[in-house]
């Protein structure tokens, strides 16, 4: 699924408690639950970029987000056990900054791909 600029930009900028009324979002503009899946996991992705960027540049912060996988399996509650975030929270990790990182066994790749 391809989201125009002009809706990314809307995604990563409109307040929280505004982001219903935007158009594209509203109740009867997503009647399919993978496209509104897909978007809320663009829309968090943009939010964090934008919020690092924009608000705790300057503090020196790190802020990441980790989306885990779709599906429950027993495979999926291995992620839940994933050093993932460990991983974020090390000096190994000083240089990564408002990413989202994607642990699901490549689901959203394959959703992505139909």
């Amino acid at each position: 699924m391809h989201l125009s600029p002009e809706i990314e930009k809307q995604l990563a900028v409109t307040p929280t408690g505004k982001l219903a009324e935007l158009e594209f979002l509203k109740k009867d503009a997503l009647v399919k639950s993978r496209a509104a899946y897909i978007i809320s996991k663009r829309a968090n992705h943009l939010r964090v970029r934008t919020a690092t960027a924009t608000s705790w540049g300057d503090a020196r912060a790190r802020i990441n987000t980790i989306s885990l996988g779709v599906i429950v399996t027993a495979l999926a509650y291995d992620e839940f056990h994933a050093a993932a975030g460990a991983f974020l929270l090390s000096d190994e990790a000083a240089f990564i900054t408002g990413t989202d990182l994607l642990v699901d066994g490549g689901v959203i790749a394959a959703i992505e791909c139909r």
